[in-house]
């Protein structure tokens, strides 16, 4: 979580990050299995309270590549 330093920059607030392997199954065949959103999905709610405690204006997500490229991907 950053916040615009007035000067055109970021000033670090906190950092987390959680590691859900997507890929580790989707890789194989092309699709992610259900367990593997549900830990994405656990994960986002994780991060998002963690940048809720910051009051952000704005959040923003972003998609490894396990989701741009697996089948099935866009239900996400």
């Amino acid at each position: 979580m950053a916040e615009a330093d007035g000067q055109g920059g970021l000033r670090l607030l906190e950092q987390a990050q959680e590691m859900v392997r997507l890929g580790a199954e989707s890789l194989r065949d092309g699709i992610i299995p259900e367990d593997g959103f549900a830990r994405g999905l656990e994960a986002l709610r994780k991060l998002r309270g963690l940048a809720d405690r910051h009051q952000p204006e704005t959040t923003v997500a972003v998609a490894t590549s396990a989701i741009r490229e697996a089948r099935n991907g866009a239900s996400s």
